[in-house]
């Protein structure tokens, strides 16, 4: 990911997941299931290989 734009609004994004824990935002039984998702969804996307993008 080349535009840190983008990664700063992903990582912002994932600071209000995980100061949602205790509101009614996130569903309780769901949030960990939705921080993780957010979590792997963000690493894999920073770290994913140039060869794995497509190609527009």
């Amino acid at each position: 990911m080349d535009d840190p734009d983008i990664v700063r609004g992903l990582l912002q994004s994932l600071l209000f997941v995980t100061q949602a824990r205790d509101t009614p935002v996130v569903q309780t039984k769901s949030y960990d299931e939705v921080e993780e998702a957010l979590i792997d969804t963000i690493v894999s996307g920073l770290f994913a290989d140039e060869s794995m993008s497509s190609s527009v």
